[in-house]
């Protein structure tokens, strides 16, 4: 059975975090820093105003011993010290971001539904793939047969994103939970 890596948001309250560790017993989170703005960190202001929710989150996430995992951001994953940073599939600096980073945190890519891409992205070598995608405003589930083909050809853990459905191939599942 895979395990459990849910999607959380930035301004979750952290008595409602510790009531789904209870439930659900994760070791870690994805947590979505483009909630609430369609995907899209607009302006310095805005990110601010995640830093000052998000700082007590993650100090609560490392006493719980769960790692922290930031969506799309490097200057906040940096900011709060998180232990992963999560890109977008292909980003445009995504070499430079495992070449600057990989080294002092664990860096995941989502890859898309083209077997090109995909294997651009194995070929990058982060620390796991995601297939499928979590953008507020684009919600694009795991298929198994993608799960399948980059779990027989990649070493490189595979994490399926997906509400409901759990895969036999896919090491961790990733979900949002409110």
């Amino acid at each position: 059975m895979s395990k459990i890596f849910p999607i959380i948001s930035y301004d979750m309250e952290i008595s409602r975090l510790e009531e789904l560790h209870k439930e659900h017993d994760f070791s870690c989170v994805l947590i979505d820093v483009t909630a609430n703005n369609n995907g899209i960190l607009k302006d310095a202001e805005k990110e601010v105003q995640i830093l000052i929710r998000l700082k007590p989150l993650i100090a609560k996430l490392h006493d719980l011993e769960i790692a922290s995992i930031i969506q799309y951001s490097q200057s906040i994953a940096n900011s709060v010290y998180a232990d992963g940073l999560h890109i977008a599939p292909l980003s445009v600096n995504a070499h430079e971001i495992l070449d600057n980073l990989q080294d002092n945190m664990m860096i995941g890519m989502e890859v898309t539904n083209s077997s090109h891409s995909n294997m651009q992205a194995m070929e990058l070598e982060p620390d796991y793939i995601a297939v499928g995608n979590s953008y507020a405003n684009s919600w694009y589930e795991a298929e198994e047969d993608r799960i399948n083909w980059l779990h027989e050809l990649s070493l490189i853990p595979v994490v399926a994103i997906h509400k409901t459905k759990t895969f036999e191939n896919a090491q961790f599942m990733m979900y949002p939970i409110s």
